[in-house]
């Protein structure tokens, strides 16, 4: 056998050469957890002898399983189809597909699932806004719920094996009668048609491993040597298929970071890694303590914020690089990470954009920079504000663009209907019908009686039913009131957008409808706060209507460049939606309280994983971080996130010779640091002060460019 190397640091060797027996290999940011897992198998089959076939290697998505193949054949030509390489989903087929013959058109693909759900829906009495928002809320549900049914539920508080309910299952964002109704149409539906989901093939194998000792026996000695990336994603259920497979010989490397835990809405179960040893006594953890990617302000930052989280495995990270390496001219310690707070949004937006400029023309290409945020609904104003300032750019998330959002839609409905009655007193039944029981009037369809309705005629109609003609006539009165007469103009966009948000009451009409799904009112009200900031430049609706045309020309035509001609474009995505990459310059926007952590995270758990968002977003950054927060949003005013003053310990990251901006004295140099007292001599007026940093940083005084 030929003499092996595997060329890593030490800890990365210790992981690589590790033979038998359960394994955990911590792997953070930057630690080279793909290296490890390629060499380790290399490591299994030259340096151990063991055959490649009796190797399963489980990623989370296609393409992470191709590019470990891919890495693991350039270190192994001509061994990589020997190997299996797969998602949890395609292992679990391949093992269902050998016991009862499967075949791949059984496999529900998502443009059925979007049609069975749209008829559905069209079989009950349930109003739904956006269809498309409220289909991925049920495809997430149904898939947890699964789990819930075939193994969560399974056990009662008193350890007893019970059968589980779907009454005692909940989705925000769903009520549970509508919910129960969907899931059971929806199974009923698969089995006549003899489909599978993706969540039915977890649900399966479970049941069949767990029902069939002999199957089971089969796959034990099928694949001796198990290894599982991104470990910190796995729900309980793809666990205990793991534990059951590995049972036997008990060769099980989970690779991930408890510190990047952040898909519990999918099901993800941080405390599987965090219950090791009691699964496991004798099992191994190994720290990956070197990261690779960032300089070492950053990674000293991020070590200080996910310190504060209490359930995680405590890291000593160490940077590799060195300050010098910084790829973007001048990230050097004292302003790898700047912390800037601004008067608004607005104020922000144009910060961000000039900094892009600077950075791009100091050499630093736009794919090399990341826009990131807590939530979609963030990413309107900042397309936009890309757009006018010719940035190329692309959005990696999906996401309800502003002006296609149903809310925008019910916004422009009412301004049209009120252009309508205006001209002639006649209406579009169908834009009448889409708005008039938003909010509740009460006003039944059966008055609706024609294509073209008027007030008048819906009066007549609506005689029997004496409580609709109050609703009627303000509805009358509130479309006269945004559309203008011959004596009145009728409202700019603003006025008319706060008068149906206020006025009307469409704004407590969102807030009921997001309780009323379990869901925050923010979900619905932050839209509409961006659509009144939107409307804010235009003196009609004219002006913006033709604006927002021109914008979705250049959305279409930016969107066609990104795909068509591989454009290096700035990365817009959510924390989220930035796992697994990296950047040379990351700006954090709009980092305030109740944005994140988000406003409905109240318990401890809730508090720990909007964290380890925070903690995946800074950790992209590998020269240069931007952590950036409005002192106002739609006019209210903020409190800066918790997790900028977490991220740094001030009086460790001052030095004497530091600029500074003090927001009465102007700028200055800190000349002595001593705990939390720090000095400078400021240049106009020319003086010298002694200022306690916590206060200063407490009450905003101090900046950091």
């Amino acid at each position: 056998m030929s003499p092996f190397e595997p060329n890593g640091t030490e800890r990365q060797n210790e992981a690589i050469l590790h033979k038998d027996g359960p394994l955990l290999v911590l792997a953070g940011p930057g630690a080279g957890k793909t290296f490890v897992i390629t060499r380790r198998v290399q490591a299994l089959i030259e340096h151990w002898g063991v055959d490649p076939s009796g190797i399963l290697v489980i990623t989370f998505t296609n393409a992470a399983a191709d590019e470990m193949r891919r890495r693991f054949s350039t270190l192994c030509p001509g061994r990589g189809e020997d190997v299996r390489f797969g998602t949890f989903h395609s292992v679990f087929f391949y093992i269902l597909r050998n016991a009862y013959g499967f075949r791949a058109e059984q496999i529900l693909r998502e443009g059925k699932r979007r049609e069975i759900f749209r008829e559905i829906l069209g079989s009950i009495s349930y109003e739904v806004q956006d269809p498309t928002e409220f289909f991925m809320t049920l495809a997430n549900g149904i898939g947890r719920a699964k789990e819930y049914l075939a193994f969560d539920g399974r056990f009662g508080p008193d350890g007893k094996e019970r059968i589980p309910n779907l009454k005692e299952f909940h989705v925000a964002g769903c009520p549970d009668t509508v919910f129960r109704t969907f899931f059971e149409r929806y199974q009923a539906r698969m089995k006549e048609e003899n489909l599978i989901d993706f969540d039915d093939m977890c649900v399966l194998c479970y049941e069949l491993l767990r029902e069939r000792p002999d199957i089971l026996a089969h796959w034990q000695e099928r694949f001796r040597y198990l290894l599982v990336d991104e470990m910190q994603d796995t729900n309980r259920l793809q666990y205990e298929v793991l534990c059951m497979l590995t049972e036997k010989h008990r060769n099980l490397m989970m690779v991930g970071d408890d510190d990047q835990s952040i898909y519990r809405f999918r099901g993800a179960r941080p405390d599987i890694m965090l219950g090791f040893k009691n699964e496991f006594p004798d099992g191994k953890i190994i720290v990956l303590d070197y990261n690779f990617r960032s300089v070492p302000e950053i990674i000293k930052a991020s070590q200080l914020l996910i310190s504060h989280n209490v359930k995680r495995y405590a890291k000593d990270i160490k940077a590799s690089r060195k300050l010098s390496d910084a790829a973007i001219s001048g990230s050097g310690e004292d302003n790898a990470i700047s912390v800037l707070a601004f008067d608004d949004q607005t104020q922000e937006r144009e910060f961000l954009l000039k900094e892009i400029r600077k950075l791009r023309d100091a050499g630093v290409p736009y794919k090399e920079m990341a826009v990131l945020y807590r939530t979609n609904v963030l990413a309107s104003p900042i397309t936009e504000s890309m757009m006018r300032a010719d940035i190329p750019y692309h959005v990696r998330d999906t996401y309800p663009r502003l002006y296609d959002h149903w809310i925008t839609r019910d916004v422009f409905t009412y301004v049209r209907l009120a252009n309508q009655y205006r001209l002639d007193g006649s209406m579009r039944r169908a834009m009448f019908l889409q708005i008039m029981n938003r909010p509740k009037r009460y006003i039944r369809r059966d008055v609706l009686t024609s294509q073209d309705v008027t007030f008048e005629g819906l009066k007549e109609r609506a005689a029997s039913y004496p409580y609709m003609q109050p609703y009627l006539r303000d509805m009358e009165r509130d479309l006269a009131m945004l559309g203008g007469d011959r004596n009145r103009e009728a409202m700019t966009p603003y006025a008319a957008v706060h008068y149906i948000a206020n006025m009307i009451g469409y704004k407590a009409y969102l807030e009921e409808q997001a309780r009323e799904r379990g869901l925050e009112t923010e979900a619905y009200t932050d839209v509409l706060n961006e659509l009144l900031e939107a409307a804010k430049p235009f003196e009609t609706f004219g002006e913006w209507n033709d604006h927002i045309e021109a914008l979705r020309q250049a959305a279409e035509a930016e969107k066609k460049r990104h795909e068509e001609e591989k454009q290096e474009s700035v990365s817009l995505m959510t924390f989220h939606g930035a796992k697994g990459l990296e950047f040379q310059a990351v700006f954090v926007i709009d980092a305030v309280e109740g944005v994140t952590p988000y406003v409905k995270s109240e318990t401890e758990d809730e508090l720990e994983e909007e964290r380890r968002m925070f903690y995946v977003a800074i950790t992209r950054a590998k020269d240069r971080l931007y952590l950036l927060w409005p002192k106002k949003r739609y006019g209210k005013k903020q409190k800066k996130s918790r997790y900028l003053d977490e991220t740094i310990v001030l009086n460790e990251r001052l030095s004497a010779g530091q600029k500074v901006i003090h927001r009465t004295y102007g700028e200055g140099t800190i000349l002595t640091v001593d705990g939390d007292k720090i000095r400078i001599a400021f240049a106009a007026p020319k003086k010298e002060l002694s200022l306690s940093i916590k206060f200063c940083m407490e009450n905003e005084l101090l900046q950091f460019p």
